[in-house]
Order: C-alpha cells, then sequence, then structure tokens
C-alpha cells in the first residue's frame, strides 16, 4: 500500500514473458526529469488506467489547496498567474489543482498566496511519484528470472521532455552512445551521470521554459536545471536501489569508441553477417 494504492493492472503479457529486454530512451520528462529504463518499465508495463489513475496520481496525495482559506476567486487569479498554466480550478468542488508534469517550481503561486495561505508546493508530492515509479517497476522485475533481463539505454536525441509528448523536439544534451547492461541501477546512474557531464545545449532550451537555472555555482543535474528543483532524476534511482533491484556503483566499458567506429570501412554489403549502421 502506497499513498492509498494497494493494486496495479500489470501487463499480462509482460507477466507471461520468460525474457525482458528494457530498451529506452534516454530523455527528460516533465513529471520526474529524467525518463530511461526504469520509466520504461514503471509506466509502460502497466494498463492506461494504473498509469493515470494510479502511478502519477500519487502526486495528488498531499494535500495543496486549503479551501477554508482560499475564497474562488483566489484560486482563479493563481490560476492566471501561473506561467505554465499547470494550475486548474474545479469550480463545483471549489478546488485547486495542480498539474505536476507542467509545474516548474517557479513558486509564482506562492508568492501570490503569501498573505492567505491557502496553497502549497509540497516536496513530497514530488517525490511520491518517483517512488511510485520505484515500486512499480519492480514489481514488473519480481515476474522474471535477474539472469534473463537486459537493459539498452539509447542516449541519443536527448530531448527535454518525453518522446510521449508527440512533437519534434531539438536535442538538449549532445549524443552520448548506447549503454547496456544487467543492472538496472548501474545503467540508469551512468546513464544520467554521462548526462551531467555533458551539459545543456543552452541555445536549444525550449523558449517557454522561464526558469531554468544555469547557475554553474550550484550542483545540479541538467534536466534539474529544466524542469525544476524538486525534480531530480537520481531519485527514483536511489528509490529502486533501496528495494534492491541493482547497485549505483558501476564501471564504464566502452565498445566501439568513436575513433573507433571512424575509421571502419562501409560494407560493401548489407546482410545479417555484417554490421548495417553505416
Amino acid at each position: 500500500n502506497f499513498k492509498g494504492f494497494d493494486t496495479l493492472d500489470l501487463g499480462g503479457v509482460l507477466k507471461d514473458a520468460d525474457v525482458l529486454i528494457d530498451l529506452s530512451h534516454a530523455k527528460g520528462h516533465g513529471a520526474c526529469g529524467y525518463g530511461g529504463a526504469i520509466k520504461n518499465l514503471a509506466l509502460g508495463g502497466y494498463s492506461g488506467i494504473s498509469r493515470w489513475t494510479k502511478i502519477h496520481a500519487v502526486a495528488q496525495y498531499d494535500k495543496y489547496w486549503d479551501k477554508e482559506k482560499g475564497s474562488p476567486e483566489h484560486a482563479k487569479k493563481l490560476v492566471e498567474a501561473c506561467p505554465y498554466g499547470a494550475l486548474r480550478y474545479d469550480s463545483v468542488n471549489n478546488n485547486l489543482i495542480r498539474n505536476y508534469h507542467d509545474c516548474h517550481q517557479c513558486f509564482t503561486c506562492l508568492e501570490l498566496d503569501l498573505d492567505i495561505g491557502s496553497v502549497k508546493v509540497p516536496r513530497e508530492s514530488y517525490s511520491a511519484f518517483q517512488e511510485m515509479m520505484a515500486i512499480s517497476t519492480d514489481k514488473v522485475l519480481e515476474t522474471f528470472n535477474p539472469d534473463k533481463v537486459f537493459y539498452l539505454n539509447f542516449a541519443l536525441q536527448i530531448t527535454t521532455f518525453c518522446d510521449c509528448v508527440g512533437i519534434a523536439q531539438p536535442p538538449i544534451i549532445n549524443d552520448i552512445g548506447v549503454l547496456g547492461s544487467k543492472d538496472i541501477i548501474a545503467i540508469e546512474t551512468a546513464t544520467l551521470d554521462l548526462i551531467k557531464k555533458e551539459g545543456i545545449i543552452e541555445k536549444n532550451i525550449p523558449p517557454f521554459l522561464k526558469h531554468v537555472n544555469l547557475d554553474p555555482n550550484e550542483d545540479l543535474h541538467p534536466f534539474t536545471r529544466l524542469h525544476g528543483a524538486y525534480k531530480d532524476p537520481y531519485e527514483t534511482v536511489g528509490f529502486l536501489e533501496k528495494l534492491g533491484r541493482g547497485n549505483s556503483a558501476y564501471e564504464l566499458v566502452e565498445i566501439l569508441s568513436p575513433e573507433e567506429t571512424a575509421k571502419m570501412k562501409p560494407t560493401k554489403r548489407v546482410f545479417e553477417g555484417e554490421p548495417s549502421f553505416f
């Protein structure tokens, strides 16, 4: 039982499978900062109802709107003031609803609410989604023999937002390569570390993100800089590591370095016995 939810609908085909190859595109994500191998299983392994009304919904568990203090008029002002459109007002139930995916923790709502005290931006709400993803991933992996699981992270065309946004996006991080491992914690940690080392392509920051933190004196991951201080991409990895699903200590073994690849001659013909990436 976590934040009021005690069941999730796992995909039957996934549960019945004997082998798991978790192939993921490493990219940013509005709700948790980063999407990779963990998020691929945490959300992709479950029904739409479980994804939206349970896994995502845990962020709504901790209350952040006091309807006794905040009037409908005040709520509407908060909605209008949010620069990211992350708030909406339910007039029927006098309820202010935050879309945590779109919230960049600019705290404009808190500034406007300073003298009233009707709204909060609880840090635990952002962590709740991260922890729920660790739990749902753990439940997927329970159904597999660890020796029959492999992870591939494609750290290429790394964008600010998830692919599910459905729009063309410029890369926000330079291409890094493809990572492979049998340890989900190791591969996610390594992917995040390499992205952090590479840094943001500042000219490709979406223009509507008005609160990106580019202060070099703050030790922040690029995705935290983009999506807000409460969206730490390492957080889900830490939760899953505590559940015993791997180790964040890793060793990088480079296979086919850029220098080696540049010297390779293209194949004269392409068939199953030769590489086909030229």
